[in-house]
């Protein structure tokens, strides 16, 4: 999706939780096809993953997808979710020339959407154990035991829905999905927000690679290298160019108005600032910067991300192999097996042999008078 520059408007994007009724050593993957509603069954999986972590209410959860549509405006946005049970990978989840043996051993939901542009959706789908083996045609989906119901949804304030049915049937993980209805329904949908607007098209899919949690402030880094931020954002650590809270994720940009950055390997996040690491083993920093935390050989906060530099006035650093943040501090593990560290250092966090303030990395003195900077 391409979006003019005068229109201020962030894309669309589905979250699709994912969540079931199993214990997680029951469980052998899931896998989530995006596409046209009918024309599912024989496409391969958009993405899968084995990530399944039991939660305090007894439930699974099976992670969170982000789905961001293009495409023609009035295409469909359908998915699949298929669960391995008793088979033995999602590989074996598929449709059958047999009804009775369609889907054996595995849990299928479908979901079909209808949304305005620009919104950002965020849709549960439970997969249930009492829908094991039960596998629908292909324009419905497992409600429960024995009853299926079209795969259209409609999602409101207070929840999502099938489409017919008087009852919400699950949660909207954060408190509502914006302007979603069930497909052929009318765009907005029942309580949410109106106005012009139709079906996106199914696009491409954006797996979350990478979860970092900084004091106030979330990143996640998705397949294709893109990185997006939520939460606070008074130093600019979300790195999208400005200083406004976000509630929801947005693209983190490579310079103040520029194209999103692309090409991040792994984050990292400290307390008010963050780090990615580039192909090459370049580093780039945003946020808070009063103790010098981004390496650039300032202490000016920045709102996108910066180069770290070798030295002051110096060339980018490259070669770096990992990060790993404090709250005021930063640190990269370099490809000669070298740590270097930069940033705020009143407790010798940088372990230079010094507690001096560095705005540009040093190297930790592993042995006594080895590796250490001056005073």
């Amino acid at each position: 999706m391409v979006l003019s520059a005068t229109t201020c408007l962030e894309p669309t994007q589905l979250e699709l939780w994912l969540s079931t009724d199993l214990p997680c050593d029951k469980l052998h993957g899931t896998a989530v096809t995006v596409g046209h509603l009918g024309e599912l069954e024989d496409k391969p999986a958009s993405m899968s993953s084995t990530f399944c972590e039991r939660r305090p209410d007894g439930s699974s959860g099976l992670g969170m997808l982000v789905v961001v549509p293009s495409g023609e405006r009035d295409g469909p946005l359908a998915l699949k979710v298929v669960t391995a049970v008793d088979a033995s990978s999602t590989d074996a989840c598929g449709p059958s020339p047999d009804p009775l043996n369609a889907y054996r051993g595995c849990i299928v939901a479908r979901r079909a959407l209808r949304y305005l542009p620009h919104d950002t959706v965020r849709l549960t789908v439970p997969m249930l154990a009492e829908c094991e083996n039960v596998s629908c045609d292909a324009r419905s989906t497992c409600f429960k035991a024995g009853l299926c119901l079209p795969a259209d949804v409609t999602c409101t304030s207070r929840g999502c829905r099938f489409v017919g049915d008087e009852a919400d049937v699950f949660p909207n993980p954060s408190g509502g999905a914006a302007g979603t209805s069930g497909a052929g329904g009318d765009p907005g949908g029942t309580g949410g927000r109106g106005g012009a607007g139709g079906q996106a098209g199914a696009g491409g899919v954006s797996v979350v690679n990478q979860i970092a949690a900084g004091t106030d402030h979330s990143c996640a880094l998705v397949n294709g290298g893109d990185v997006r931020c939520w939460g606070r954002n008074d130093f600019g650590q979300l790195g999208d160019g400005t200083t406004t809270y976000r509630f929801t994720p947005v693209a983190m940009l490579a310079s103040p108005g520029g194209p999103p950055l692309a090409g991040v390997q792994a984050l990292a996040l400290g307390g008010d600032h963050g780090c990615a690491l580039l192909g090459g083993g370049d580093v780039r920093c945003w946020g808070r910067n009063d103790s010098g935390q981004l390496g650039d050989g300032t202490e000016t906060d920045r709102p996108t991300p910066v180069a770290v530099l070798q030295a002051p006035g110096g060339p980018p650093l490259t070669g770096a192999q990992a990060l790993a943040l404090g709250d005021t501090h930063s640190c990269a593990w370099m490809s000669g097996g070298d740590v270097r560290c930069w940033g705020l250092n009143g407790s010798a966090q940088l372990g230079d042999g010094t507690s001096t303030e560095r705005l540009t990395p040093v190297p930790v003195q592993f042995e006594p008078g080895v590796g250490g900077a001056s005073p």
